[in-house]
């Protein structure tokens, strides 16, 4: 069925649908939404698909989504090495990491430069965070810490 899924999604008229949406454009049964909804699921975690706004289902190259895996330095900026090779590496600066630890899988949405009023894609790319597909280690060791909110101004 993934490739049924896939093959819709890939079609040049496709616009993004939910499940509703997609049991019709596949000709599937009512009864076979949870098999299509375990499937959806398995195809986003591995990168393959995006849930996007909506509930509404897309290739991530459509929406200018990247999955890979991120590597993070010590002062907390990120490196996405693409799972598509043809793709070059992708910076992330510390404040659009999200909740990305180092190794996760991720899906990162790469920012657009204008330079003199055109798109660029020509200087080093950089992206956000936008969704931790599979977490590389499952449990961590320490102690959870809230901040509160700090007021910009006294009156």
């Amino acid at each position: 069925m993934d490739d049924k899924i896939l093959k819709l999604l890939g079609r040049r008229d496709y616009v993004p649908a939910n499940i509703p949406e997609l049991l019709r454009g596949l000709r599937l049964s009512a009864n076979q939404q949870q098999q299509l909804q375990k499937e959806l699921r398995i195809l986003e975690r591995s990168g393959q698909v995006a849930r996007i706004k909506g509930n509404r289902y897309i290739l991530p190259a459509e929406a200018d989504l990247i999955s890979g895996r991120i590597q993070i330095t010590r002062q907390g900026r990120g490196f996405l090495t693409p799972d598509d090779p043809s793709i070059s590496e992708i910076s992330i600066p510390a404040n659009s990491t999200s909740t990305a630890m180092h190794e996760d899988l991720v899906l990162v949405r790469r920012d657009i430069r204008v330079k003199h009023g055109s798109i660029s894609r020509e200087a080093p790319c950089t992206g956000t965070v936008v969704r931790v597909l599979e977490r590389r280690r499952k449990n961590i060791v320490g102690t959870p810490e809230t901040r509160q909110a700090v007021p910009l101004c006294h009156s």
